[in-house]
């Protein structure tokens, strides 16, 4: 191959890097030990325009063959999306910088607790036989990824940093500069990559300094694509889109020189006992498989504008069809005809709710699932006025009344209202009740005082979550009118007028003038603000 010199120059940096931190050392192989064996894998990186950035090789193990490894030893977290989105939102709101760094060859830092062995790599056998004893953790095996997230914690603690999440993944510090003025720090972890963010620059440094006393941290400057998501930062603020994956996903299905479609899904869609086959063929279960995968990716991260149709395709992951599969392909249609579209943070955010303000958005279907007689339900929390958290999903019993679906939807939301509400609050920023939108009124007088009707008494305990909520001033319901309820998008396939005005909502694109209507009469704002202030 062309490439073979940037390979074999990949391969020995891989090498070196094994020897530099003493990884292994060669031993006979003892009597009834357990060898794993080991691989080379190799990896193009692409940047953000999908332009060959390095010749990537890493020698792993295969960890699937190791034995006696309990699941909860291998569990390592990461920063979940909503809480990168978060954070995000709360920099471009405050016009902080945001950085990036990852270190380099990270599983080798951390230490194993017990020797494991394992074979060379093909081509690089000895001939004596010899094996390698490791003394450290290697990317492959089951616990390594746990065993280097605790390493990295335990540096990043005698820093000084305090965790703002439950799972270790988001790091808060606050110093006195020179001046005696207390400057602030945060920091998120994503296996080996690091965002940060903060109003001192020389706190940041000082972070880089200490942590490169133990690994090979590389400091990227300015966020620009992290986990295959763009950050571009412009006067307006920043914004986060997944062009260079779309296209790769376009090229990977060849719809690339597809038409283009106006929704991600057509209005009339419905998935029938006669659309799914219990026995697909496996070369359209895979293609299937791989199409669905790359638009949950897509969805999770910038994409909320087709999480419903993602949603509604990826329950048939075991049982697709040709129409399945068209229906899949008119999602990349509708990609391919908006593939710069992404997530808008504003920079110093004046809009109604407030500065770092929470506020959701609550809807629930008519019982669209036709297979289950079960509904859609979905909910979108925004802060600054740009979306951190959103989900579609089908609900998990079958509801009497459009009533009772729209307090089940309304607790799914309140639980995810409290995690984001808990960050913020760590993170030093107070919230008052976070106001959640529905658009049902039976649903949020339920909300408000125990009742015993005919139609509610039926309701499972676990529900009157949202009850309590309202009741300790956590959450607020109040009503919206349905169309300019930013969660009806996640219920049902819209029709494109209906479907273009919201989208506009979900990625924060647009700006105008907006009248809001209270019980106490009509109240016109007179200043400009984003599209998702509601229409009450």
């Amino acid at each position: 191959a062309k490439e073979a010199a940037e390979w074999k120059k990949a391969t020995e940096s891989e090498w070196n890097s094994w020897k530099k931190k003493e990884v292994f050392e060669w031993v006979d192989a003892p009597q009834g030990a357990q060898i794993i064996e080991s691989k080379l894998v190799y990896k193009l990186k692409l940047d953000a325009f999908n332009i060959p950035l390095r010749y990537k090789a890493r020698l792993v193990a295969r960890g699937f063959q190791q034995t006696g490894v309990e699941m909860i030893d291998a569990f390592a977290p990461m920063a979940h999306p909503t809480t990168i989105r978060l954070l995000v939102s709360i920099a471009a709101a405050n016009g902080w910088d945001i950085k990036q760094a990852d270190v380099s060859t990270a599983y080798l830092s951390a230490e194993l607790p017990e020797t494991i062995y394992l074979s060379p790599p093909r081509g690089m056998e000895r001939a004596d036989g010899k094996v390698m004893a490791l003394r450290r953790a290697v990317y492959g095996l089951a616990t390594s990824g746990a065993l280097w997230h605790a390493c990295f914690v335990d540096k990043m603690r005698k820093f000084g940093m305090e965790p703002i999440t439950d799972d270790d993944t988001i790091f808060r510090v606050k110093k006195l500069d020179k001046e005696g003025k207390e400057r602030e720090l945060i920091v998120a972890i994503v296996v080996d990559d690091c965002m940060m963010t903060g109003d001192s620059e020389e706190l940041r440094l000082e972070w880089v300094a200490f942590m490169r006393e133990f690994f090979e941290l590389t400091y990227d400057g300015d966020l620009q694509h992290y986990l295959g998501v763009r950050y571009e930062r412009t006067s307006k603020g920043i914004k986060a889109s997944q062009t260079a994956y779309l296209e790769r996903c376009l090229l990977r299905f060849g719809m690339e020189k597809c038409n283009s479609s106006p929704t991600p899904m057509d209005a009339r869609f419905a998935v029938t006992p006669d659309d799914i086959d219990e026995h697909p063929d496996p070369a359209l279960l895979k293609l299937y498989q791989s199409m669905i995968g790359c638009l949950i990716y897509l969805s999770v991260w910038t994409r909320p504008d087709i999480a419903y149709a993602v949603n509604v395709l990826a329950r048939f992951m075991s049982k697709p069809t040709p129409a399945l599969i068209t229906a899949a392909k008119r999602v990349f249609r509708y990609l391919r005809g908006t593939p710069s579209r992404g997530i808008h943070f504003p920079v110093n955010y004046t809009g109604p709710f407030g500065k770092h303000v929470l506020y959701a958005y609550a809807d629930a279907s008519d019982s669209d699932c036709k297979i289950t007689a079960r509904l859609t339900g979905g909910h979108i929390l925004f802060v600054n006025g740009a979306p951190v958290a959103w989900k579609s999903g089908r609900q998990p019993l079958v509801t009497l009344s459009s009533a009772e679906s729209e307090y089940v939807q309304a607790t799914a939301a309140c639980t995810e209202i409290i995690y984001v509400r808990s960050l913020l609050e760590r993170a030093g920023i107070p919230q008052a009740p976070t106001i959640l939108y529905d658009d049902n009124q039976a649903a949020i007088e339920m909300s408000k005082k125990p009742c015993h009707r005919q139609r509610s008494k039926h309701i499972r305990r676990r529900f009157h979550f949202v009850r309590d909520c309202c009741l300790d001033g956590t959450v607020k319901l109040i009503h919206v009118r349905s169309e300019w309820n930013a969660a009806d998008a996640f219920t049902k396939p819209l029709p494109e007028h209906s479907f273009v005005r919201l989208t506009q909502v979900l990625h924060n694109e647009t700006e105008t003038t907006t009248t809001e209507t209270t019980t106490t009469g009509t109240t016109t704002t007179g200043t400009t603000t984003t599209i998702n202030a509601p229409r009450i």
